[in-house]
């Protein structure tokens, strides 16, 4: 084996967030290249650079994901963050992008991560799934048709799933906060228009969401009943276990507001007061005024359980925003 060549070839591929599992290849050897490069129709040097993965974007947009390369050993049930395996709380189950069985990503819709990570997100994934494939599953497919993508989702028995190396790239979540934040989509039937899965109760909620573009301050919105069921028990579980330890992690501060409203100022040219705000946040404290909840289930599960968290009322939460 050319070891010029493997290591021009890992390189490249690492850039678009390509790895042996995901290509089908067992080493970067000029052999191996060289029969992955004559399926997608490149030139068959044993080089696998800018034109090559041009032709396996082409190739994979046409064929499908081919889910062929067996998973790398040592990387089941990890978080991988900057290519290092981190094993997950006891009794939280993970699936990474990596390994068999695992969701990753389209690189198409993740951008290189070149800020450092402040803020954890959380947004409510999909509400319903085809035969098949699960929550998280459908949130996947659903987020790749919108070009958009999220860090982590999960399923409604509380396993996660890790979509790609937040260190390397950042997902496409959450307007003006995804240079400085990971996210995680929670699956599962939440609005009582659907049928509850087993363990979700009926909740009554008031937040403060707003209308769209209102251009009200956040402070002066009122609030408003939500009802919808609940996170499963599995879901809760894995939460509380799991939203501590990454964020410690991933040196993302435990902070978090118990006021249930939109932070962002609505209006086109007003300044968003959440930006500079590190911490967890709902997607619908920093999405803008409108008919969303998004994300507050997981923040009224971490808030109950007693999960180490600050956490701030809504005139400080808007304060720490407003002069940072």
């Amino acid at each position: 084996m050319s070891v010029q060549s493997a290591l021009y070839s890992e390189k490249h591929a690492a850039k678009a967030n390509l790895t042996l599992s995901l290509l089908g290849l067992t080493d970067w050897s000029e052999d191996s290249v060289k029969a992955l490069q004559q399926k997608i129709g490149a030139t068959a040097d044993g080089w696998f650079g800018p034109k090559s993965i041009a032709k396996w974007k082409a190739w994979e947009r046409k064929n499908g994901f081919p889910h062929a390369g067996p998973p790398t050993p040592g990387l089941e049930g990890c978080v991988i963050i900057d290519t290092d395996p981190h094993a997950p709380p006891a009794g939280v189950k993970v699936v990474n992008h990596m390994e068999e069985g695992g969701i990753p990503a389209d690189d198409r819709d993740t951008s290189p991560r070149k800020h450092l990570v402040t803020q954890f997100v959380f947004h409510r994934g999909a509400e319903g799934h085809r035969r098949g494939e699960n929550y998280a599953q459908a949130t996947e497919r659903i987020l790749d048709a919108r070009g958009l993508s999220t860090t982590f989702s999960m399923d409604i028995d509380g396993t996660i799933y890790q979509h790609f190396d937040p260190a390397i790239r950042r997902g496409r979540h959450a307007t003006h906060h995804n240079v400085q934040s990971d996210s995680i989509d929670i699956g599962g039937p939440f609005s009582q228009k659907r049928s509850p899965e087993p363990g979700q109760k009926k909740l009554t909620v008031k937040m403060a969401i707003g209308r769209k573009n209102d251009g009200k301050p956040p402070l002066k919105r009122s609030y408003g009943t939500v009802k919808c069921w609940s996170l499963t028990p599995a879901q809760e579980e894995a939460l509380v276990a799991f939203v501590p330890w990454y964020c410690k992690l991933r040196g993302i501060p435990l902070t978090a507001c118990s006021d249930w409203r939109t932070f962002r100022v609505g209006g086109i040219g007003q300044r968003d007061p959440v930006t500079n705000v590190p911490g967890l946040l709902a997607h619908t404290q920093i999405s803008g005024p409108g008919q969303r909840v998004d994300g507050i289930l997981p923040l009224m599960v971490l808030k109950d359980s007693g999960a180490p968290i600050h956490w701030r009322s809504g005139e400080e939460f808007f304060d720490v925003g407003a002069v940072g």
